[in-house]
């Protein structure tokens, strides 16, 4: 490819193009709470698609939950690139105008600009680019926009699990400043039931308080557990963590409660594993029940997080999408990338398992997520647009399968 084609890709992505997709998917709501879930998101997405000419095809996976998939296609006899972007965000909670999508200094504001139909926009607009422009890609990009990864992923699962998808590379655009995600924890959730039995509150002897039997399981979670946890280490990714998330239990002052359930949120690192943790939490209760014989609790996997597999990721550092995904960044980003470890989790974790190499890469700051106060710079968006593109004509213009 010669610096004239190159230039001429670049030449079709326009800032005030990803910020206009990126208002347009920000005013769709897409939160588990909304009637019509990700379905307006889906449809955004997927008109794209078929605007640059891909091959568009959907993927139900619940009403209104539809997996969007478009390939923009090569000649076949190059690498496939996978760009994904998860359609779905968190609830808006205490947000002010969360779906107004304004620009202001600098910024798009509102539910799920960082996290991340910033990013999205972001690659829809570099795919249209080099659709736009008269390249022809020797291998294909993919487009895949996958429902429910904030509630489970079950979008991401079921497109892995239907062997629609090859690639040779992943790109997963959840925000990192345009650095480089090679690695994040798993993810356990774990309920933890305790029945007592219930008495008056004047007769507490009588009955059997499940609270302060519970109570005496969470001290010793922290006092045993979690020092263990904290000598566990990963040099991108710190320790294993755990967090006791809710507890709930009793019915008024005047009654011995007989039963209280509290939720536990375990982070996990490469090395450890379900049964590890089940097996560590059993060890606790067993020495708990030594000092109180009539401790009665069971444990079940919640299934939020059960029902899909919620392992840690850690990318090849000898992929060649990680060299591509550098040079882009090296290329049109404001600093050298820096590859990190990320603080939360993503569906590139299911991508990376099925033996497709995989990077996290999006604009957007982490700390931004989830926030009142979510944004992304409009300049970031560029950049993050630019580094797509790169990526693609690097990845899908040159060697073979």
């Amino acid at each position: 490819m010669t610096k004239a084609a190159h230039d001429v890709v670049f030449d079709h992505i326009r800032s005030e193009a990803i910020s206009q997709l990126t208002q347009d998917l920000v005013r769709a709501p897409s939160h588990i709470d909304n009637p019509g879930k990700e379905g307006k998101v889906s449809s955004i997405v997927e008109e794209s698609l078929r605007a640059m000419g891909c091959e568009v095809a959907q993927q139900e996976i619940a009403p209104n939950r539809r997996n969007v998939i478009g390939v923009l296609k090569g000649t076949g006899s190059g690498r496939n690139l996978l760009l994904n972007g998860h359609l779905d965000t968190v609830p808006p909670g205490t947000m002010t105008d969360p779906f107004s999508a304004v620009i202001r200094d600098g910024r798009v504001w509102g539910r799920g600009t960082a996290d991340m139909k910033g990013a999205i926009a972001s690659m829809l607009v570099a795919m249209a680019a080099v659709a736009e422009s008269p390249l022809q890609l020797v291998g294909n990009v993919i487009f895949a926009g996958t429902v429910a990864e904030e509630t489970g992923a079950a979008g991401m699962c079921a497109l892995m699990d239907s062997n629609r998808v090859h690639a040779d590379g992943c790109v997963v655009g959840e925000p990192t400043s345009l650095n480089i995600g090679v690695a994040h924890k798993g993810i356990e959730w774990l309920e933890l039931s305790a029945t007592g039995v219930a008495a008056h509150a004047s007769l507490p002897s009588t009955g059997r308080n499940a609270i302060s039997h519970m109570a005496e399981l969470v001290v010793a979670l922290h006092r045993r557990l979690l020092p263990t946890l904290e000598k566990r280490t990963h040099d991108l990714l710190g320790p294993s963590t755990m967090n006791i998330g809710t507890i709930d239990g009793g019915l008024r002052p005047n009654i011995v409660p007989e039963r209280c359930t509290v939720t536990l949120d375990r982070r996990w690192l490469p090395g450890e594993s379900v049964e590890s943790i089940r097996q560590e939490v059993d060890e606790i209760i067993a020495e708990v029940r030594r000092a109180i014989p009539e401790l009665d609790v069971t444990i079940r996997r919640l299934p939020e997080i059960s029902h899909v597999w919620h392992g840690p990721y850690e990318a090849d550092e000898e992929s060649e999408i990680l060299e591509v995904a550098r040079e882009a960044i090296t290329t049109w980003g404001s600093a050298p990338p820096r590859l990190i470890g990320l603080p939360y989790w993503t569906d590139g974790a299911l991508v990376q398992r099925t033996g497709i190499p995989t990077v996290i890469l999006g604009p957007g700051d982490p700390a931004a997520c989830h926030t009142a106060d979510e944004s992304v710079s409009v300049n970031a968006l560029l950049q993050a647009a630019r580094a797509y593109c790169e990526i693609i004509l690097r990845f899908c213009q040159g060697g073979g399968h």
